[in-house]
């Protein structure tokens, strides 16, 4: 095992001894919640979009308090260990991916089993269509990684950003910011061969974000307990 994997298995073992996904659970039950009025006559569209939704929220907010766990005295012990500060933030990437992943796969098989879905879609089509969601649910990782308080430690702009790109108001902004929008659209609507422009756009951000957090975290003070 790779010492990023090993990394990213203590990550997850930690947080989850820590917090017990407690906020993760309670984001998958608070859309459970939304949409449970009726929830066998629920569409495709309503279930992506949910989906969607819940994977961008919940992404930003685990990759946000898996990043903070160590903004103190403690990441040292860690970046002593032959552990570069490349792989660390790999490890945070991956780890927090990891938890949204699986919370969404979980939200999708139930989904699949009490709503309206295999009617339009068979399994493996239906689970395929969560890729778009993945690819927006990584971009955002990645930008709250930038900004969590390891890095760039501007939590607002990452609420910003994020929410921009989800709204997309008109003009040139639709084509500078990362297609979160557009992604989770594509889960649902019929498949257009340039959509997969969106999924080389959406890992392209997730790319830029986490390498340029790569370069900000090289080059600053782990002076947290001062901030």
């Amino acid at each position: 095992m790779s010492m990023t994997a090993a990394l990213a298995k203590f990550t997850l073992r930690e947080y989850y001894r820590a917090t017990g996904l407690a906020c993760e659970t309670l984001t998958a039950c608070l859309f459970i919640f939304l949409f449970s009025d009726h929830y066998w006559l629920l569409k495709p569209f309503d279930i992506y979009f949910g989906l969607g939704m819940f994977a961008v929220t919940a992404s930003f907010l685990t990759t946000y308090r898996v990043a903070g766990r160590e903004a103190n005295s403690r990441i040292y012990i860690i970046l002593t260990k032959k552990v570069s500060r490349r792989q660390y933030l790999l490890a945070k990437l991956e780890a927090s991916f990891a938890i949204v992943a699986a919370a969404t796969a979980g939200l999708f098989i139930l989904g699949y089993c009490l709503c309206d879905i295999r009617s339009s879609f068979s399994f493996v089509e239906a689970a395929l269509r969560l890729i778009p969601i993945y690819v927006a649910a990584l971009a955002v990782a990645a930008i709250t990684l930038f900004f969590s308080k390891i890095v760039y430690s501007n939590m607002i702009s990452a609420i910003v950003l994020i929410i921009f790109s989800f709204a997309h108001p008109p003009g040139f902004l639709n084509y500078i910011l990362p297609p979160v929008q557009q992604l989770i659209k594509m889960s649902f609507n019929a498949f257009e061969p340039y959509g997969l422009i969106y999924v080389f756009w959406g890992v392209l951000c997730a790319a830029f974000f986490y390498a340029a957090a790569v370069r900000v975290f090289r080059a600053r003070e782990l002076n947290f307990d001062s901030d």
